[in-house]
């Protein structure tokens, strides 16, 4: 069980669901075909585990210090076995999506193409561009291309960079508001993350429709349900930002992009978007098995 744990937190296995729900946007808003779903649902599936475990086999040093619960500074599990698993799930990862463009889809090489862009972005952010300043523009590219990863296969791409802008604005926001979670962190940056993630919602809001107005106002739901939940988050870390309230909006807004990719494929089919929401259940109850940030 021991293991099993140390497996599901290395991977944050709660969050996982949010990278399917990513590319899900494009799938359904698209038509993608049923053959196609199973290989591009992986191969986001298997590039964000991926980022999760190369984040911490380059972590190692820093969390032995600040988080020597994790798995590989407690010894659960070893750098060497971490390294392995992220490059066998990059590998998954890519060789999913090139399936779709050599196999599935051979006359659209654009899965293959973005995946191996998503993983050097993921590398880079990983390896090299956390600690940096642009470290939370390179983690909301990360999600931008996870989001065009679901649209590659269509004639409306085009319409993936609404969405996809969205949602990396939104995940640079939460990436700002996690920047100093394990200590007290700075109010002005919060205020800057919150405003990003604020500004990603009311992005949400404005996303044309395809000729469906009843996924408007379903998406205006969910929207401010979301919204809701993070004011009141927001409020008691803006008040005490300690890592006991700031990690708890960290969380929220994770698995927040359920429901905020739920909207968002709400507003451009109706009510077929909101189908996505049922991953919510399962990223629940594992996140109180296993941390999210």
């Amino acid at each position: 069980m021991n293991r099993r744990l140390a497996y599901a937190q290395l991977l944050r296995i709660p969050n996982v669901f949010t990278a399917i729900t990513d590319v899900s946007i494009g799938l359904i808003a698209t038509s993608a075909l049923i053959s196609v779903w199973p290989w591009i649902i992986i191969s986001s599936a298997c590039l964000y585990c991926s980022g999760m475990a190369w984040n911490d086999y380059f972590d190692r040093h820093i969390d032995a210090q600040e988080r020597p619960d994790r798995p590989i500074p407690s010894g659960r599990i070893s750098p060497n076995l971490a390294r392995g698993i992220a490059v066998g799930l990059s590998i998954v990862g890519v060789a999913s999506a090139m399936i779709v463009s050599t196999i599935v889809a051979p006359s659209s090489p654009l899965p293959g193409i973005i995946s191996i862009v998503l993983l050097a972005m993921i590398l880079a952010y990983d390896a090299r561009l956390k600690a940096t300043p642009f470290g939370p523009l390179a983690m909301g590219g990360c999600r931008f291309l996870n989001v065009c990863l679901g649209f590659s296969l269509s004639a409306l791409g085009s319409l993936a960079i609404v969405p996809a802008a969205i949602v990396g604005t939104y995940v640079v926001g939460i990436t700002f508001v996690a920047r100093e979670e394990v200590g007290r962190s700075r109010k002005p940056v919060l205020m800057f993350g919150l405003t990003l993630i604020a500004a990603a919602l009311l992005g949400a809001i404005l996303v044309p429709t395809l000729g469906l107005a009843k996924g408007r106002s379903l998406a205006v739901i969910l929207i401010s349900l979301l919204a809701a939940r993070l004011v009141v988050l927001s409020e008691a870390a803006l008040r005490e930002p300690s890592p006991r309230y700031v990690q708890s909006l960290v969380r929220s807004a994770i698995l927040g992009l359920i429901v905020l990719d739920s909207a968002l494929a709400t507003s451009l089919v109706g009510p077929l978007g909101l189908l996505l929401l049922v991953l919510l259940i399962p990223a629940q109850l594992l996140g109180r098995w296993v941390y999210s940030t």
